[in-house]
């Protein structure tokens, strides 16, 4: 089964993407912590905080699914192989959150799930990559 994957370009949007939006949050904090007064109270409502998280998301979402810049049968081996051993640490780690956290409540979102296991994927995917020799 071969998984549609968006051209190479969305690797740079993706970037973009996730970087203007995780950082600006902790930018604003940093600059009114730096000044002593709030800068903007509209930065700092609980809708503008879940909008950057969502461009984040999809930021990150977009480099996931974007294309190398040659895309042959070992690069979609070695992106198969990262996601399925991202999947199985992730289910892991999810397994001993719930295991360690009180009633069995996880204290990781939806959100703190999906950043993980696409951080993690990347990881991987990169690692396998550079360690593969010719």
């Amino acid at each position: 089964m071969k998984i549609q994957i968006l051209p190479h370009i969305f690797k740079k949007i993706g970037l973009v993407l996730f970087f203007i939006s995780f950082i600006n949050p902790y930018m604003i904090g940093f600059m009114q912590r730096l000044l002593g007064f709030p800068l903007n109270r509209e930065w700092s409502t609980p809708i503008w905080l879940k909008a950057l998280e969502l461009v984040s998301l999809s930021g990150i979402l977009f480099y996931f699914l974007s294309k190398e810049k040659i895309e042959d049968e070992l690069i979609y081996n070695l992106r198969m192989e990262a996601m399925s051993t991202a999947f199985i640490i992730g289910l892991g780690v999810l397994w001993l959150v719930q295991i360690l956290t009180i009633n069995g409540e996880s204290t990781m979102g939806i959100s703190g799930l999906f950043y993980f296991y696409m951080i993690l994927f990347l990881i991987i995917y990169h690692y396998k990559k550079r360690n593969f020799s010719l």
